[in-house]
C-alpha cells in the first residue's frame, strides 16, 4: 500500500511522522520505504523551540460515564508575532522504562501572534502496553511553516 503526504521541517528540529489509522495489519508490513521525492530548501533562522511553548502537560484516564480512554491535554504558546493557519502537535507517550508506547497527531487552527491555546486529544480505546504508561513521560512537539 502506499500512503502520501507532504510535509516540512524546520532548522534544528525534530519530525515525527504519525499517520494514524492506516488501513493495514501489522501482520502484513514486513518493510516500509520512506521517499521523499521533491524538496525545497529555504533558509531560517526560527526552530520549532523557538516558535512554541507547551505548558502544563497533562495525562488522565477518563471515567466510565466519559466518552474515551485516555486524555492529554495543555497548553500551546505561540512566542512569536506571526499568526499560524496550522500547528501540527504530535504527542508521545512512554512507558515506565522509557518505550515509546503510542504517537498521535493533531492539530490547532487559527494560532494568533503572542497567543495561549489550550488542546486535548483523547484516545478513544486502549492500546498494547498501556497499563505500563509513565503519566510524567510525555512529549509533545509543536511545528508549523512561517510563511
Amino acid at each position: 500500500g502506499t500512503i502520501s503526504g507532504q510535509s516540512f521541517i524546520l532548522p534544528a528540529s525534530r519530525k515525527y511522522l504519525i499517520e494514524p489509522k492506516v488501513n493495514f495489519k501489522a501482520a502484513d508490513i514486513s518493510r516500509l520505504d520512506i521517499i521523499i521525492a521533491r524538496t525545497e530548501w529555504f533558509e531560517s533562522s526560527k526552530t520549532a523551540v523557538d516558535l512554541f511553548t507547551i505548558l502544563n502537560k497533562k495525562l488522565r484516564f477518563l471515567e466510565a460515564t466519559e466518552p474515551g480512554f485516555l486524555e492529554v491535554g495543555g497548553q500551546l504558546v505561540n512566542q512569536t508575532s506571526h499568526h499560524f493557519k496550522t500547528v501540527d502537535l504530535a504527542i508521545l507517550l512512554y512507558s515506565k522504562t522509557g518505550l515509546l508506547l503510542n504517537a498521535a497527531k493533531t492539530q490547532i487552527s487559527n494560532l494568533e501572534a503572542n497567543e495561549t491555546r489550550s488542546f486535548n486529544y483523547v484516545w478513544m480505546t486502549d492500546f498494547p502496553g498501556f497499563q505500563t504508561l509513565n503519566p510524567n513521560l510525555i512529549e509533545i512537539f509543536a511545528d508549523a511553516l512561517i510563511e
